[in-house]
């Protein structure tokens, strides 16, 4: 193989554009995140008319109450944000159905000339209709339901006719195409580039350069770059996850571990990859094999969400909601789409959602079937152990928002006044510093007062208020940002 003929094979000796090993296409190829992340099938798959609403990822990263947001709170259709699909096409389907403002798709676009933007009729080739229903898939009773019930999506085809696989040129192409206003981002509010597409190579300097400038140009138009960590269990992020100004995100189980497979590198965020609801056709199904692609999709349609409520929020902000939103896992920080909406001060959205979920008569589980369709095992992904969700007692009360009267950090102390403490409740307060999506708490502190003090060794980036009690679930956390007046706001 001659110098930048790289070539990825799969589990049957194929290529990844389908070639028997030794006989590459010309120039360096890249390859799926996990051999392609192909969200297929194995023995024991359940079947219903749709996915449960809630989906098991809204339940798992607290976007549960998303399918329920009060119609008087939802942005309008042409401000929403739009998240820009990079990947191998989108087919018109029940739940991604033709072209329209509306969405969920509002445009299928391809790179190049001659490349069908429905994809190529293989498993590999229709990854990218697997992002989208991530994204969303609109509720009809069949399939499976998208992230958010705002979604809107470009997607553009940004594989070669006949191919599956991504070039190195394909990402530079993907994200100055949509991110720049003299092409997409000119027609639409892009809000995300998402690149659930990953490679097991390493870029040249030149390539890690050009995409690197690609990336920084969308982010002076204001939009994000959301990449796949990658699959390949113990080892750190791979490219482009790893570009400079991209967020990256790994494969997460429901309870916010890392799926068995999962890439992962210090700081990356973690997202929705294994025990995921999504579809097979017009088929419900829950699969452990969404991987990072999934991961990544899922992440991006939050994003879009946040910028459809904040559409004058540059990435670095988003990103910080993200990050101060997140809860802490294992040390590992895991989206927590409630608290980076409550971070973005839009938890009135959140709040109003919520009781009109608890206010929705409990419907009985619809029925199902255990006859899978016969799984493609050349391009499976490793299973990961099934982790359940954590069961809540729906009886135990809840305790209220916090209501602040002032934060602030004063001479080395974090001063904390609240005004609404419920009789007997305890107020918690947590300190810590973040780099990246990586936090590191400084000091914790419980006390039975509307007032808290305590000092701490370093300046916080951030505090978490919330009550606490004995005969009570904790309350919602408040996530605080210090200020250059040392305020926490």
């Amino acid at each position: 193989m001659r110098r930048g003929e790289r070539i990825h094979r799969s589990e049957n000796g194929m290529s990844a554009a389908g070639r028997p090993p030794g006989r590459p296409a010309p120039g360096r190829r890249t390859i799926l995140a996990v051999a392609i992340a192909a969200l297929t099938l194995g023995p024991g798959t359940v079947y219903a008319a749709e996915s449960s609403s809630p989906t098991a990822q809204q339940r798992a990263f607290g976007a549960e109450w998303m399918p329920f947001i009060d119609p008087a709170d939802l942005p309008g259709e042409t401000s929403r944000g739009v998240v820009c699909l990079v990947d191998t096409g989108v087919a018109v389907s029940a739940d991604l159905p033709s072209d329209r403002p509306a969405g969920p798709v509002v445009e299928r676009l391809s790179l190049y000339s001659g490349a069908d933007p429905s994809g190529e009729p293989t498993t590999q080739g229709q990854h990218g209709s697997r992002m989208g229903l991530i994204i969303g898939a609109q509720a009809n009773g069949v399939g499976t339901i998208g992230a958010t019930p705002i979604a809107r999506m470009v997607s553009l085809r940004a594989t070669r006719p006949g191919e599956s696989a991504f070039r190195a040129t394909d990402y530079e192409g993907g994200v100055a195409r949509c991110a720049r206003t003299s092409s997409i981002a000119g027609r639409w509010p892009v809000a995300a580039v998402n690149l659930s597409l990953g490679s097991d190579n390493s870029p040249t300097t030149d390539e890690r350069t050009t995409l690197e400038s690609r990336v920084g140009e969308a982010r002076g138009n204001g939009v994000s770059v959301v990449a796949a960590a990658g699959n390949t269990a113990g080892a750190p992020n791979g490219w482009p996850a790893t570009a400079d100004g991209v967020i990256a995100v790994a494969a997460g189980t429901p309870a916010g571990g890392l799926c068995g497979y999962a890439s992962y590198s210090p700081g990356t965020l973690v997202g929705p990859g294994c025990g995921i609801d999504t579809a097979d056709g017009e088929a419900p199904v829950t699969t452990e094999n969404g991987g990072s692609s999934s991961a990544a999709a899922f992440t991006s349609a939050i994003v879009a969400a946040l910028r459809s409520w904040r559409p004058a929020a540059t990435p670095a902000e988003v990103e910080g909601w993200l990050r101060t939103g997140a809860r802490t896992v294992a040390d590992r920080p895991v989206l927590d789409v409630a608290g980076a909406f409550r971070a973005a001060g839009l938890g009135g959205v959140v709040d109003r959602a919520t009781a009109r979920r608890a206010a929705q008569p409990q419907d009985p589980a619809p029925s199902a079937t255990t006859t899978p369709p016969q799984p493609d095992q050349t391009i499976m992904e490793p299973a990961s152990a099934a982790t359940p969700t954590p069961a809540t007692n729906p009886k135990t009360p809840r305790l209220p928002d916090v209501r602040l009267a002032s934060a602030r950090w004063v001479r080395g102390r974090v001063v904390v006044v609240v005004r609404n403490r419920p009789t007997g409740a305890r107020v918690e307060v947590s300190a810590q510093l973040f780099r990246g999506f990586r936090v590191r708490p400084l000091r914790r502190v419980t006390v039975r007062s509307s007032r808290v003090s305590f000092r701490v060794t370093r300046r916080p980036d951030r505090i978490l208020v919330r009550f606490v009690g004995a005969k009570s679930s904790g309350g919602p956390r408040e996530y605080l940002y210090l200020d250059r007046r040392n305020r926490f706001r």
